[in-house]
């Protein structure tokens, strides 16, 4: 798309080349599995008598990462 778009063929070279080795970047990573929402938003957040409470029935166990990731995605730039 960078290309199509923009006319940048750099980085479409550049990414074949890092593709190679991104299981370098990952080879002495531990993850250890965390609890995650899946799918946070505020319609997955309400208030009872004791607090505030976040629900969704996609939890799973995954990187801890994952939900600054997705959070990410969404900020305007």
């Amino acid at each position: 798309m960078i290309e199509k778009d923009y006319g940048e063929r750099e980085t479409r070279e550049l990414w074949s080349r890092l593709q190679l080795r991104l299981g370098d970047f990952f080879r002495d990573v531990e993850v250890v599995p965390a609890l995650l929402h899946g799918d946070l938003w505020t319609g997955n957040v309400a208030e009872i008598n004791e607090g505030p409470v976040i629900f969704h029935p996609a939890s799973f166990y995954g990187h801890s990462e994952y939900e600054l990731a997705i959070a990410g995605m969404f900020q305007e730039l």
